[in-house]
């Protein structure tokens, strides 16, 4: 039964009753916008018990403050790849007017061919180095502080590009290959591989000053699979079965589905002393969002399915990365967990 409805608790229920009643008539009483009024918006409520749970909640959380980096570093690569296409361009012009009257066409049509070569020289060096470059600096640097923000934590850097297939690493592709169904799946069109990287330095002895007591500490990847669905095809597909009794043609609906497979390697620790683990999940989605996400062990065995009945969802959440051990970081100087 009901502990509402128990006879034993009747007493309590209606002084709780009693209490919530007059707290919503002194509110009304006082003015207060956080009031429920029947018929009515409402609108102040939500908006500050979010308030009062963001500053109540701030103790729970560290402070965390984004920053642009690689700006310098590319407008360096710019700077190179413009200067290589003027020497170009000026050793050029040098040579031809050493070997051609600067009035003549050939010296002219010389001129304009050095100028394309420049210009394309200039932009192939931004291009190319960009793309290099980007691989080795982060996309977004965090630094970490404590809630005054007055002493710095640790810092967090995020990197996510493009790579081709034959560029993934064994473990990560061993892992992804598991039992696939057959070798013609594995030599199907081409997967597209997009790689996150997150790298995460915490300083262990302002972390045991500020958070002394706790045991660890909850990273929080989100991924937001929600604009992939524009190009996704309708959610159902009719395919004709002959019914074996009757010889009727029965139109059978089928649900079309794709499948995204993510590849976590967490590592804890650097050089020797690091720890890695891979998980790997698959999340199948349709057109109207995600339908289940499938949890699998290392040979690709499903070992958990989150299935959400009724209107799927858009966004997987709470996949974290491990807890950091309190006791690990009183004994390393700093500790990570990447990619």
């Amino acid at each position: 039964r009901s502990p509402v409805v128990h006879p034993d608790l009747l007493d309590a229920r209606a002084r709780l009753v009693r209490a919530a009643v007059d707290a919503h008539q002194y509110r009304r009483s006082r003015g207060y916008r956080s009031q429920l009024i029947a018929g009515e918006s409402n609108e102040e409520l939500p908006h500050w018990r979010r308030t009062i749970k963001r500053i109540v909640f701030s103790a729970l959380y560290l402070d965390v403050r984004h920053e642009e980096v690689g700006r310098l570093a590319y407008d360096l690569v710019g700077a190179v790849a413009a200067m290589i296409a003027m020497a170009f361009a000026v050793t050029v012009s040098l040579l031809a007017q050493l070997e051609l009257d600067i009035f003549s066409g050939a010296f002219v049509a010389i001129m304009i061919v050095s100028y394309m070569i420049k210009d394309r020289l200039k932009d192939w060096g931004k291009r190319y180095g960009g793309r290099h470059l980007g691989r080795l600096l982060p996309d977004t640097l965090v630094r970490v502080h404590d809630n005054e923000g007055d002493r710095a934590l640790g810092q967090c850097r995020e990197s996510f590009y493009m790579l081709q297939v034959d560029e993934v690493d064994d473990e990560i592709r061993r892992s992804r290959q598991s039992r696939r169904a057959s070798s013609i799946e594995r030599l199907g069109k081409p997967e597209v591989v997009i790689r996150y990287s997150k790298d995460v330095t915490l300083h262990s002895q302002p972390l045991r000053d500020e958070l002394a007591g706790l045991e660890g500490l909850h990273d929080i990847i989100r991924f937001n699979l929600g604009h992939l669905r524009d190009r996704m095809d309708a959610p159902r597909e009719d395919h004709p079965l002959i019914d074996p009794n009757t010889g009727e043609i029965q139109i059978i609906p089928c649900a079309r589905v794709y499948h995204i497979n993510i590849i976590l390697r967490m590592t804890v620790g650097r050089g020797k002393h690091a720890r890695s683990r891979v998980e790997r999940v698959r999340v199948v989605m349709d057109q109207r969002g995600i339908k289940r996400v499938e949890f699998l062990d290392r040979h690709g065995t499903q070992l958990v399915c989150n299935h959400e009945s009724g209107a799927p969802f858009q966004d997987i959440t709470n996949l974290s990365l491990p807890a950091i051990p309190r006791a690990q970081l009183e004994d390393s100087g700093a500790a990570s967990a990447a990619r």
